[in-house]
């Protein structure tokens, strides 16, 4: 899964994939729409890559927080950001209990799970990266042994 080319743009629905730099901005392309659009150098843009959720004991990465949902859910939708909010809190609480009730808002906990199913449902959310890590950290140990 690789986080660094989608996007958030400030005040679209949307998430986008990054398609080329220009001297004004980026292109980028809607991953439910595929409109391509620019993006201007004074809008706010964050990649996925870039976000953090709060921890009791810090941060995790947003990416890990969409593998432990991949994992547990055997790489099916969670349920929808549209859901009743206990329903939503009682999600986070079973599937990411080390999340800080505290700094971690509602409209955050939406966001995820909608960010979550959209990537999912357009072939974004895999957990290929991880075992190619896994494979790489077995070949290394492999050959410290001989």
């Amino acid at each position: 899964m690789d986080l660094k080319k989608i996007l958030t743009v400030a005040g679209q629905p949307d998430l986008f994939e990054i398609i080329k730099n220009t001297n004004r901005g980026i292109i980028v392309e809607s991953i439910i729409t595929k409109k391509r659009t620019q993006v201007f150098a004074n809008q706010r843009v964050n990649t996925l890559e870039d976000i953090a959720v709060f921890t009791i004991d810090g941060e995790i990465p947003l990416k890990e927080v969409f593998l432990k949902f991949y994992k547990a859910l055997d790489g099916k939708p969670t349920i929808s950001h549209k859901s009743d909010p206990g329903e939503i809190k009682n999600f986070f609480e079973e599937y990411f209990p080390e999340y800080d009730k505290d700094r971690v808002k509602f409209s955050d906990m939406k966001k995820i799970l909608k960010w979550y199913n959209m990537l999912l449902e357009h072939g974004y959310i895999d957990d290929k990266e991880e075992e190619d890590e896994k494979k790489d950290t077995e070949k290394e140990e492999n050959n410290k042994e001989n």
